[in-house]
């Protein structure tokens, strides 16, 4: 195997893992889902369109007082750099939180990531706005 059938490869299954994660996340959020413990201005995450999709979008989150918080799910710390990096090309991307969600986390600790990015993309919003005034 030549070295670009083997970048394809490895991209293929990155993409593949990065799918997973996504699906796992969303199940636990389906149907509008408010597991125990999320604060009150949280209403539920679904899926996203193509479009949003390819503006690095995963997940949007809905809540009371700031509208919607896009998510974005990764499967690891590196994966999150990597994003964070594209940041300074696409400015957008600084408004879109991600998660690391890995094969050992319970759903329980999924859920507890998801609640402690949901709080601190809140409280980002939130600030924004009151500066923007």
């Amino acid at each position: 195997m030549n070295n670009v059938a083997l970048s394809k490869a490895f991209r293929r299954v990155g993409r593949d893992r990065g799918r997973d994660k996504e699906d796992r996340f969303l199940k636990l959020f389906r149907y509008g889902r408010v597991p125990p413990g999320f604060p009150d201005w949280f209403h539920g995450i679904c899926g996203v369109s193509q479009e949003e999709d390819c503006r690095g979008i995963d997940a949007i989150a809905f809540t009371d007082d700031v509208g919607k918080i896009f998510l974005q799910i990764k499967s690891s710390k590196s994966g999150v750099e990597k994003f964070k990096k594209q940041q300074e090309k696409y400015r957008k991307r600084e408004w879109i939180f991600p998660i690391i969600v890995r094969d050992t986390d319970s759903d329980a600790d999924i859920f507890e990531k998801t609640r402690a990015v949901l709080s601190q993309a809140r409280q980002k919003i939130l600030s924004h706005r009151n500066c923007s005034h």
